[in-house]
Formats: C-alpha cells, structure tokens, sequence
C-alpha cells in the first residue's frame, strides 16, 4: 500500500519496445501416432496389452496416458469394451457357420449353450424276485468299515 512517505520511481530514457513474441519450440521427443483402428481390431480379437504394446512398439504407460487424452477411459476399460465387441463378432459367425449346416459347429453350439451333452443313456436290468429288493453282491471293502 503506498504511503505519502514512499516515492516512485519514473522510467527514464525512452520507452521500451515489446519484444517480438517467438513461436515456441516443441522440446522433447516427438509426439508418437496411434493407430486406434489397429489397436482396437487387435482387442477385438481378444489381444492382451502386452501383445498389443508387442504390436504397435508404444509402451503400456503411453497407451495408458493416450487412451485417457483421446477416449476418456483407462486401457483396460477400452480392451474391456473392444473385447465385447470381439465376442459378439464371434457369436455372430458361429451362428452363420451353424445355419450353413456345419455338423461340428452345431453339435458344439448345441452342448456349450443349449447344455447338450454327448451321453447315451444306459439301460440296465436287474434280476431279482417280482416286487423284492434287488440284493447286490456285497464288496469287502463295504464290510471293512
């Protein structure tokens, strides 16, 4: 706060001229381009980050930092998504290969969706008289115990 006491002090000479503003040099190492068509085909097809990383030669810290800038979400989340979209690719050729009539793809469509299961079913007789209990030979193991 300037009191009566303080004196300011005036400029001599003449007024300075404002230096010219320079374009700032970029310093560092070159921004790297990320191919994310390429990266999320390679999710697609259930890639891990470290072959992906393998792949494309950007570390995992990069794409980590990349993935925030450019789609907001961390690299898990955007495999995580890219992957989903990968499964419903998949889901939708087996069903084209099964409606084709392919044996293979039905019989496995069959047991690991509709829980189908290879079994045959055993029939079995057993003697014994009419409406009594069927006694089975008994094993010495049973007695043991």
């Amino acid at each position: 706060m300037p009191t009566d006491k303080m004196v300011t002090k005036k400029k001599r000479g003449r007024p300075r001229k404002e230096p010219e503003a320079k374009p700032k040099r970029k310093t560092g190492r070159p921004r790297i381009e990320i191919d994310w068509k390429a990266v999320e085909a390679m999710c697609a097809i259930h890639c891990t980050a470290k072959e992906i990383v393998a792949v494309t030669g950007i570390s995992e810290d990069t794409l980590e930092r990349r993935c925030k800038e450019t789609h907001g979400v961390r690299f898990a989340d955007f495999i995580r998504e890219k992957r989903g979209r990968g499964r419903v690719s998949l889901r939708r050729r087996q069903w084209q290969v099964a409606d084709s009539g392919d044996k293979t793809m039905l019989i496995w469509l069959g047991k690991n969706w509709l829980k189908q299961t290879d079994r045959m079913m055993q029939k079995s007789e057993h003697s014994g008289t009419i409406n009594g209990p069927v006694i089975l030979p008994s094993n010495d193991r049973d007695s043991e115990q």
